[in-house]
């Protein structure tokens, strides 16, 4: 059974995923039933063979599986399925390049995009390794998340809001804080903060993405470790 989220975590996996065919034969696959390389490449106006040597690539970087097997005539035909729902890339592929890694340059500016993306991609680092070092034990890791939606009278009650949040987990921390616990029990917390996005300038960006496709030729806020 395909999983809800594959994080991705070798330039393999990168390379194989967002070469502009096999990203379009994966959408196309993750949009419907599973498919052979025949029905895909009768769906992208592609020959099979060009098709078939896509799906085994992506089949070898774990991103497509093989469910089942058809015969047509005097071939057999495996039938594939996207490994996951979605993915994400994990920035530990960069190295010292990689926001958030270590090695890397810190930021220092807390109120900025850069620490919340610096913070996010943290984060996804981290969360994998935990995805792979205990999930395929069968002990999911014991995580939180919320995401909340603010709509602000002023700039002012903006800043109060951020300043009581900030006195609010200063004070669970230091409450909850016992430093001589085992390593084992330790946790980080990351809350964050941005400008909710438009859906009109959402709309407006897919629109021009859209343009801009057609006309291709075919062919933080951060609390510390608790």
């Amino acid at each position: 059974m395909s999983q809800a989220v594959c994080v991705l975590d070798s330039l393999e996996q990168v390379s194989a995923l967002l070469d502009p065919v096999r990203l379009k034969l994966h959408t196309l696959i993750a949009g419907g039933h599973a498919r052979s390389a025949a029905s895909a490449a009768r769906l992208m106006g592609q020959p099979r063979q060009l098709v078939n040597y896509h799906l085994r690539t992506l089949e070898k970087a774990g991103l497509l599986e093989a469910v089942d097997e058809r015969r047509r005539g005097n071939c057999v035909e495996r039938l594939y399925r996207t490994s996951a729902r979605a993915y994400l890339i994990n920035p530990a592929i960069l190295g010292e390049l990689g926001v958030g890694n270590p090695g890397g340059p810190p930021v220092q500016d807390h109120a900025s995009g850069t620490r919340l993306l610096e913070a996010a991609a943290r984060t996804i680092r981290d969360v994998a390794t935990l995805r792979a070092t205990e999930v395929g034990a069968g002990d999911e890791p014991i995580a939180c998340a919320f995401t909340v939606g603010v709509r602000f009278a002023s700039a002012a009650d903006r800043a109060a809001f951020i300043e009581d949040l900030t006195g609010e987990i200063t004070k669970l921390v230091a409450e909850y804080q016992h430093v001589a616990a085992p390593d084992d029990r330790g946790y980080t917390f990351t809350v964050g903060g941005y400008p909710t996005p438009h859906q009109r300038d959402a709309r407006r960006g897919e629109a021009l993405r859209a343009v801009s496709a057609s006309a291709e030729p075919s062919r933080e806020l951060t609390a510390g470790n608790a």
